[in-house]
């Protein structure tokens, strides 16, 4: 028996279960979000507004992120994400009933999406504090590539199955699947998920401001946390301008709305490849140098988007830019979840989605002004790809100067040491 084969099978049984919760959960995701945003579009081909309604899901993270960062700290993380799903499962059917002839029923969709924004995030939060409970932490990065590689599954048939639909029945109709699909996701969680302890109280304030100032300080006291919110902000906003840009080019008669099944293919390989990359390699393989090499290939993809060369061109660079954006987001990500206390994952994560999200939602709105303006969508992949490679010189500036500090290995020792022992 190989050495990977021993450490698989010392992950707890529980954990593929939440495997499973996560492949339908991204099947679910994936139908809701194309579905609303194919709503928007045949409501208004205006740019700059569908970049707004399309920017719409980074405000919970900047409002919502106050409460609810808070919640995940103080409250069972697996009730947390039971809760978010059924939530979800009840929402998703008021698009399926609004009149979108009208300005009000076109509200309505914003309004719900909004809400259902929220509490996807709020589901996220507690599901990567959970994760931390409930797989040991010498396997932590090898779960986490798993999640990754098996949850991207959903993508491709969830995106594929909109696309088959579209002009050959009442798409709005894929809304209830997507209902369903979160209420399924909830049940299996709530069952076979076991119950996480209630985290113990601490000493910091109760409302939900001071416990936002309390994880912005620790961001600003520690120096690697601070310089990886400067890089997320950067990375985040290059992944968000893209997924923008392309539902506006499928709405509107571009070259993906031509190819989708081969781009969504292309999008769901590297998504998969690059989960697989680290659950696989981040013991061997220096976490500066997955990074690094993510985020090239990254930014090497967007490029070629941009020239759009051919219909496989394209569906090549989408699987360049989601592999290089998985292998270092995850990468980062995990190092992140491995080096904070599960205590205090909630406040941290919400803290930096928070800066994240606005900054975001500002970047996308400022590409969908633009492209407005000049009538040229490869402009918005161009300002992307700088964005990538700004995120890495941040990286880099950081480690040089000895305020970024990350171990040689992700699953090392050193990477399972908290990053202020005072912790």
């Amino acid at each position: 028996m190989s050495h990977a084969q021993r450490n698989i099978r010392r992950i707890p049984r529980s954990f593929w279960a939440l495997v499973a919760g996560d492949m339908l959960s991204t099947l679910g995701v994936s139908i809701y979000t194309l579905v609303i945003l194919y709503i928007v579009q045949q409501y208004s081909s205006n740019i700059l507004l569908n970049g707004f309604v399309g920017a719409l899901s980074h405000i919970p993270p900047v409002i919502a992120g106050f409460g609810l960062g808070m919640l995940v700290d103080r409250m069972s993380r697996k009730r947390a994400m039971v809760m978010a799903n059924f939530f979800v499962a009840m929402l998703a059917w008021i698009p399926l009933w609004a009149n979108l002839h009208t300005v009000w029923g076109y509200t309505l969709v914003v309004l719900t999406d909004f809400f259902i924004q929220t509490a996807m995030y709020w589901e996220q939060l507690g599901h990567n504090a959970y994760v931390k409970f409930l797989v040991p932490p010498e396997h932590l990065a090898r779960s986490e590539g798993i999640l990754q590689s098996l949850a991207s599954l959903g993508f491709p048939v969830g995106m594929i199955w909109v696309f088959l639909i579209v002009g050959h029945g009442p798409i709005r109709w894929l809304l209830g699947i997507s209902a369903g699909v979160a209420g399924i996701v909830g049940l299996i969680t709530w069952i076979f998920l076991p119950a996480d302890p209630l985290p113990l109280q601490d000493d910091s304030g109760g409302t939900p401001w001071e416990l936002f100032e309390e994880g912005l300080r620790w961001i600003k006291e520690v120096p690697s946390l601070l310089w990886y919110v400067y890089q997320t902000v950067f990375a985040n906003g290059a992944i968000n301008i893209l997924m923008a840009l392309i539902i506006y080019d499928m709405g509107h008669q571009g070259l993906f709305h031509h190819v989708p099944i081969i781009a969504v293919l292309g999008a769901g390989l590297g998504m998969g490849l690059g989960g697989l990359t680290v659950s696989t390699l981040s013991s061997r393989i220096r976490l500066l140098w997955l990074i690094i090499f993510g985020r090239l290939v990254f930014a090497l993809g967007l490029i070629g988007i941009a020239q759009k060369f051919s219909i496989f061109a394209v569906a090549a660079s989408l699987t360049l830019i989601f592999w290089g954006q998985n292998v270092s987001g995850t990468a980062l990500v995990t190092w992140r979840t491995q080096s904070t206390p599960l205590a205090y994952q909630g406040r941290i994560s919400s803290t930096v989605a928070q800066i994240s999200s606005l900054t975001s939602w500002t970047l996308i709105i400022g590409v969908s002004a633009l492209d407005q303006v000049t009538h040229h969508v490869a402009l918005g992949f161009y300002v992307a790809a700088s964005l990538v490679l700004v995120s890495l010189a941040v990286i880099g500036v950081g480690m040089r100067t000895g305020h970024f500090r990350l171990p040689r290995y992700l699953g090392d020792e050193t990477s399972r040491r908290p990053i202020n022992e005072s912790w």
